[in-house]
């Protein structure tokens, strides 16, 4: 399973909500964290978490209340690269 998380992080080649590989690979949450956890320990997979700043009676029940991203660093990397070579006059 680990080779198809792989595989759909680096074609995706972006940020991916935690909740979008709960459902595609159908595994809970907790399990998918752990799987994951291994690649960003190893540098592979970036981890990105948002929190909202907004509080008390301010808070809209929004989808990014909390959550995790996971993004396969390789392919941020290339991306990155083949921006800076565009850009450059």
């Amino acid at each position: 399973m680990l080779s198809k998380i792989k595989a759909y992080l680096m074609q995706r080649g972006e940020m991916v909500p935690l909740i979008d590989l709960v459902n595609r690979f159908n595994v809970d949450h907790d399990r998918m964290f752990f799987m994951l956890s291994h690649w960003v320990r190893k540098g592979n997979v970036a981890h990105y978490q948002t929190k909202c700043n907004l509080s008390g009676n301010h808070c809209k029940g929004c989808s990014f209340a909390e959550t995790d991203y996971f993004c396969w660093k390789k392919q941020q990397i290339s991306k990155i690269a083949v921006l800076s070579v565009s850009d450059t006059p």
